[in-house]
């Protein structure tokens, strides 16, 4: 992708709605629960199933990785090499991709800025199930799961279209007009120039 093409994508309407939706969205969320949840500890939504807590995650999505800084950076660099493949394979011209890449870009920034003003990431929603605790998470680490299966089921579908258009472009090989013995085939009706057939007068 050129570097004006670039910028045409990150100027487009539909990719910076989708960024700074999301992005708002998700630190609002972040502030919301905050206030909610000061000095009354986690409060039930669903009972027995989705509470809302206050937990300050050093890692990555879903709380994975939270004791391993160094593994996390490497994580964060993998997802960095995976955008820059989406960035680079997918076809931007396509109002979803680009609203889909504006959301993407929105909660990463969302995570982003938690970790650097905070040196970890706010997640707030616990899914469980009895004794069972699902790790818990954020708006964005929703969106981003999300978006991410989105973007890679794209990139997959435009791998096969341009696999098939490739394979539809291909001459059609020639056929070989001679038997297996060498023997130039004669074929039924084939006549020489001014020769005359059967019933020709």
């Amino acid at each position: 992708m050129g570097r004006g093409r670039g910028v045409q994508v990150w100027l487009d309407p539909l990719f910076l709605s989708g960024l700074l939706g999301v992005f708002v969205a998700d630190q609002g969320t972040k502030a919301w629960v905050k206030r909610l949840l000061a000095g009354r500890g986690p409060t039930e939504i669903v009972p027995g199933l989705v509470r809302l807590v206050e937990v300050e995650n050093p890692g990555v999505a879903f709380g994975l990785l939270s004791g391993c800084r160094w593994v996390a950076v490497v994580a964060l660099l993998a997802a960095l090499v995976s955008a820059w493949l989406a960035w680079r394979l997918l076809d931007w011209k396509r109002a979803r991709v680009r609203a889909m890449g504006g959301i993407f870009v929105g909660a990463a920034l969302g995570n982003l800025v938690d970790r650097l003003r905070n040196g970890a990431v706010t997640d707030f929603i616990d899914i469980h199930v009895g004794a069972y605790h699902w790790p818990a998470f954020n708006l964005a680490d929703t969106v981003l799961s999300l978006v991410i299966v989105f973007l890679v089921g794209r990139i997959l579908a435009e791998h096969r279209c341009s696999r098939h258009l490739g394979r539809q472009g291909e001459p059609a090989p020639e056929e070989d007009s001679r038997t297996e013995t060498g023997e130039k085939r004669d074929y039924p009706g084939a006549q020489l120039p001014g020769a005359r057939g059967p019933g020709d007068r």
